[in-house]
């Protein structure tokens, strides 16, 4: 009897411990300090009495801790001091919905993202400015709480960005400022009216422009200092209210700009000043027929150079490619005299045979004569 008393003594002992640390744990309530977002970013915090390390937080088979030293990768970092812990995921899937968070001291939270705040993403509203046109600028804004880069506006398989650095050309530009982005396209086409914004917390947010009429709102008029033959120089001028640098004249052959400075090589030179800009051409070519006219707002329609009208050389009504009258006179002059020398030619090489023929005749008959008689 005494020995199964021994005997059995481990085992109570066991059962014993295995009840005090039972009793002993606690489950406490995990919070998130941010709403929640599918492939959004967010903070899930816990504060505990008497907190030990190591601290584990858990989703199925991945775990982060804090033991020595604490993890902080890219996409999980956790922290602990004193009797609170924090676990920052970088991007929410559906695959980490469900967590749970232990200590050395037996300490238990439960979180399940699903039923504890989750919640869809929400549309944030994209701004249009005022101008509502195809063939003119137009600027894009969204405002969104905690932006973060890289911020990304995109068309189908096109997209310009705020990382490092902006995007920053001549027809599409991109700024991020704490937590608005802009998007300023400078020539709205039918084929590009739907724009799509995402950023690093985000999951989308569609735009369609608004286009108010599909005309411009504005008539930029060229004029030119004077019809030019090819070869020639001409000014092209045009006079816009409130006109904004970048400045461009185009066509299909080159594209000459006024920004931080204005073209000015070759053939082609651009100035702008104030509300004027002009496009000098040096040697007009059948590259320079058509330009038209862009500021940072619209862009002008085609404009055709005025070519100089060419006339004859003999005055008439014949095109400008005509053979002059002189000239066909000179040419019938000497054809005339071809003909006269041909005509000479032949009539002397035919005397000059029958004579040869007449001597060789004569020649022939003394040959066969018979003598006379004395």
């Amino acid at each position: 009897m005494v020995k199964v008393q021994i005997m059995g003594s481990p085992q109570f002992f066991c059962v014993f411990a295995l009840c005090f640390c039972l009793t002993k744990a606690q489950i406490y309530k995990i919070f998130r300090t941010e709403n929640v977002v599918l492939n959004g970013n967010t903070t899930l915090h816990i504060e505990v009495p008497n907190m030990e390390r190591p601290v584990t937080w858990r989703c199925g088979t991945r775990k982060y801790e804090c033991d020595n030293v604490c993890d902080k990768g890219a996409e999980f970092r956790v922290t602990q001091s004193g009797n609170s812990s924090s676990l920052w995921i970088r991007k929410v899937t559906k695959e980490l919905l469900d967590w749970t968070f232990h200590d050395n001291n037996y300490n238990i939270g439960k979180f399940d993202l699903k039923t504890n705040g989750f919640r869809k993403a929400e549309t944030y509203e994209i701004i249009q400015n005022d101008n509502g046109a195809l063939s003119v600028s137009a600027t894009l804004l969204i405002k969104i709480p905690n932006m973060l880069r890289p911020t990304v506006w995109k068309f189908n398989n096109y997209k310009y960005e705020c990382d490092r650095t902006c995007a920053n050309s001549p027809e599409y530009r991109v700024t991020q400022d704490g937590d608005i982005s802009t998007f300023w396209i400078r020539n709205v086409t039918k084929e590009r009216l739907t724009w799509k914004f995402e950023d690093d917390n985000l999951e989308s947010s569609k735009f369609d422009l608004k286009i108010h009429s599909s005309t411009r709102t504005e008539i930029y008029k060229i004029t030119q200092s004077g019809p030019v033959a090819l070869g020639g120089s001409v000014t092209l001028h045009i006079e816009v209210a409130g006109m904004k640098r970048i400045v461009g004249w185009k066509n299909d052959y080159g594209r000459y700009e006024c920004d931080m400075t204005c073209y000015n090589r070759s053939n082609h030179e651009v100035t702008q000043n104030g509300n004027s800009s002009k496009l000098l051409i040096r040697n007009v070519t059948k590259q320079d027929l058509t330009w038209y006219f862009c500021d940072f707002y619209l862009c002008s329609g085609n404009y055709s150079l005025k070519i100089k009208a060419e006339t004859t050389g003999g005055g008439g009504n014949g095109s400008g490619t005509g053979i002059p009258g002189y000239a066909i006179a000179i040419l019938c002059v000497a054809g005339f005299g071809i003909i006269i020398l041909g005509v000479i030619f032949i009539w002397k090489r035919r005397s000059k045979k029958e004579t040869h023929e007449d001597e060789t005749k004569n020649t022939y008959n003394l040959v066969h004569q018979k003598p006379s008689e004395t």
